[in-house]
């Protein structure tokens, strides 16, 4: 495994086009380096090119309030070149600065090649979609008021994305696109009391083997729930199950959370047949668990998360009916943040952001 700061490419700023253009090309970086920007990888989010040999990263430039997107060449050393662009809320031309935009980003590639990317209006309050023409030439649109936070994005079986996120008063709800326009439901509303705040956070969604699941906690109950095609199926009625993410590998289905009231990493999984969940505590330090990234790999489930005592990014893998953990970054810095995983040219890449030197780090695994 290698750990790294990103090298940066190719700074370009993105102009608006009307036009949808399949089949975007995703050019290899060349030699050619540029300064990257000051504060990038917070709220990042890993995809991979059509044909699976580059990196794709959507994160929020923090030193600019603003959307980035990044097209990532995997090297023969175990690191990347990327090529950056600019997609929404950077200064214009003549200064000005056109808002706070890119928080709670997700992306994802379409089948033909069309990078998609959720993220949130802080501004407005409004849910933004910003889908990528050609390179470095992007189109945003608002999507939904009042929504846009904890976005995450899948593409559909159609080809077409759609977009979980919630509001700041508890509720959850789903964004389609059907080619056209943009449809918005609400799927869900907290259970809050008088005595609890409504709030629901940490929200995940995932296409598989033609089923659409999606996963949120909502912390006024504090339970866990996972949607399959829109059936609601609880993985934790109570305890605090955040940070969500979803895998699937044949009919199983694993989700790795952090038990907020234990203060732990489990990982749940359930078989076809199975009428209940099995729930394994994984690593059990103290504050380890937020931010997962679950996925599977020879047949057995594999966890990136964080580690909020000692702020490392940590890794627990499963042989077997046993697990182990080690540290992948951090070692004196703030590091395990906004966890992704991705499979690009035969490897397992892992992402985060590391708030000591404010940029991402990358990890092949």
């Amino acid at each position: 495994m290698r750990t790294f700061a990103i090298v940066t490419a190719l700074m370009a700023a993105g102009c608006g086009r009307n036009e949808l253009s399949g089949n975007v090309d995703f050019p290899e970086v060349d030699d050619h380096s540029v300064d990257p920007p000051l504060a990038m990888g917070q709220w990042m989010s890993l995809d991979r090119s059509p044909d699976g040999t580059q990196l794709t990263m959507s994160y929020y430039d923090g030193s600019r309030t603003a959307l980035g997107f990044a097209v990532g060449t995997p090297l023969g050393d175990g690191t990347v070149r990327w090529a950056h662009e600019r997609v929404d809320a950077y200064p214009e031309s003549n200064g000005l600065d056109t808002g706070a935009r890119g928080k709670y980003t997700s992306q994802k590639t379409a089948p033909d090649g069309t990078v998609w990317i959720s993220y949130w209006d802080e501004d407005w309050g409004k849910l933004r979609v910003a889908h990528r023409l050609a390179p470095a030439t992007w189109e945003a649109v608002d999507v939904d008021t009042g929504g846009g936070l904890w976005t995450s994005l899948a593409i559909g079986d159609n080809g077409q994305p759609f977009i979980v996120h919630c509001t700041d008063d508890g509720s959850v709800r789903l964004s389609r696109y059907d080619g056209s326009t943009w449809s918005t439901s609400t799927i869900f509303t907290s259970s809050a009391t008088a005595y609890q705040e409504a709030s629901v956070v940490t929200t995940a969604a995932l296409v598989s083997g033609g089923h659409e699941y999606v996963a949120f906690a909502d912390r006024a109950s504090g339970a866990l729930h996972l949607m399959t095609d829109g059936v609601d199926d609880l993985v934790v009625g109570s305890g605090g199950g955040e940070w969500p993410s979803i895998a699937v590998d044949g009919t199983t289905v694993y989700v790795a959370f952090y038990d907020a009231t234990r203060e732990d990493l489990v990982v749940a999984e359930k078989g076809q047949g199975d009428e209940t969940w099995k729930r394994t505590s994984v690593d059990e330090g103290k504050l380890r668990g937020a931010d997962t990234a679950i996925y599977v790999d020879g047949g057995e489930p594999v966890v990136v998360y964080f580690d909020g005592f000692e702020n490392d990014q940590r890794i627990a893998r499963r042989a077997g009916n046993a697990w182990s953990t080690d540290r992948l970054a951090g070692d004196g810095l703030a590091a395990g943040f906004h966890n992704e995983v991705v499979f690009v040219a035969d490897h397992w890449w892992a992402g985060s952001f590391d708030y000591t030197n404010q940029t991402a780090t990358i990890t092949q695994l």
